[in-house]
């Protein structure tokens, strides 16, 4: 007996992933410190990246991302991996304070500089907008002329 697929059968519908791509990641040098310190720990217990990836419950690829500082890694499984090769996850805790005040006090220079720089008034609008008030102000000027009767001049 033949086995043959029928030409007639619908093919499976076929599920594409969309590939996430992280925003600019740029980890401080502490940060790249801490992570080195994370490779080290992972080679001395004599682990591979297939190995921690598994021990973790990560991909592969994201495991090797994380390591290769191409890609963050979340809180959740950071403490995990920190565990798994005996690096205290209070360590990296201490330098993402330290990165997060850093951050916060460039934003609070930024902003001191923008409003040093920022204009004390603003004529007119600028814009969208001072287009729009142009092009309500003509309409209005226009509709009025229809609606209007002209003066009559004495003779």
């Amino acid at each position: 007996m033949n086995r043959t697929t029928s030409p007639a059968s619908e093919p499976k519908a076929q599920v594409v992933a969309e590939e996430f791509v992280w925003p600019q990641f740029n980890p401080s040098s502490a940060y790249r410190r801490f992570i080195e310190r994370l490779r080290l720990a992972r080679l001395e217990r004599g682990l591979s990246i297939a190995d921690m990836s598994d021990e973790v419950g990560l991909t592969f690829r994201l495991a090797h991302e994380f390591e290769t500082l191409t890609a963050p890694l979340p809180f959740e499984w950071l403490e995990v991996w920190c565990e798994t090769v005996g690096v205290p996850f209070a360590d990296y805790l201490t330098i993402y304070r330290a990165d997060q005040r850093e951050w916060d006090e460039r934003q609070a220079q930024l902003e001191i500089e923008a409003e040093t720089h920022a204009p004390t008034s603003v004529k007119g609008g600028s814009g969208i907008w001072q287009h729009l008030r142009s092009v309500a102000a003509h309409i209005a000027k226009r509709f009025a002329s229809l609606f209007s009767t002209p003066k009559e001049t004495p003779e």
